[in-house]
């Protein structure tokens, strides 16, 4: 397999404007992606108005990491890794409701908030291996914009707001905010996440896998920019005959 980048965009695929196979295929290209890209890169996890109440909770999960999106007051929201620090054992699955977040292997629970609420038999523990910190559910970064919920596990990751500001100049007039959730669809595919993503990132196909489009929008004319680490494409309507 041969991916060609389009004039313009080699500085990530090489001189000579290929990507690649191996970064399709390859364990550790992926091993590496889990590494250093998915921890460190905010991602949208849900939108507020799926946990509208204080206790609703959403799992996100990405890899092989699981967050816990969780609304602790009615306007703050707070995120853990989904994990009992004392075995792993993760604590939720999809969407719910808590009054205490809870682990199913030796009853252990914390509050909302991630604190610590119960060790059982806490006092048949040496004091020195169960401090109050090393029991608190592990936190990751949350950012909110618009609506949606954000998270980083990255603890040193620039702020939300720094990395959107490109994107809000574009975005903010359409007010996202003012618009609700109805429905969520989710399809898992046997393809590396990249074949997917650059689906929606060229018109090129356009003229053969989706013609009937062409009525509709300019294909020819899609303009495409990387302000920093983002991505945004222009799609103009299609032009009379």
């Amino acid at each position: 397999m041969t991916v060609y980048a389009p004039k313009g965009m080699t500085d990530w695929a090489g001189e000579k404007g290929v990507i690649p196979a191996q970064n399709y295929v390859s364990e550790d290209f992926a091993k590496r992606e889990a590494e250093h890209l998915w921890k460190k890169v905010w991602q949208m996890a849900c939108r507020e108005e799926e946990i509208p109440k204080v206790g609703d909770y959403y799992t996100y999960d990405i890899v092989d990491q699981s967050i816990i999106v969780i609304r602790t007051a009615p306007d703050e929201i707070k995120a853990f890794h989904n994990a009992c620090p004392h075995r792993g054992r993760t604590l939720t699955e999809g969407c719910g409701h808590a009054a205490r977040l809870f682990c199913k292997y030796h009853g252990w629970n914390w509050k909302i908030d991630g604190t610590d609420a119960k060790v059982v038999d806490r006092h048949e523990w040496a004091p020195e291996d169960l401090t109050d910190e090393s029991l608190n559910l592990a936190p990751v970064k949350v950012g909110r914009w618009s609506g949606w919920v954000y998270i980083n596990m990255d603890p040193d990751s620039v702020s939300l707001e720094e990395h959107l500001a490109p994107a809000k100049a574009y975005l903010d007039p359409f007010d996202i905010g003012g618009m609700r959730y109805h429905w969520r669809k989710s399809t898992i595919m046997d393809c590396n996440w990249k074949v997917i993503l650059e689906a929606f990132n060229e018109g090129y196909h356009v003229q053969t896998t989706h013609n009937q489009m062409l009525r509709y929008m300019d294909d020819w004319t899609q303009s495409y920019a990387q302000p920093h680490d983002l991505n945004k494409s222009n799609v103009p309507p299609a032009l009379p005959p």
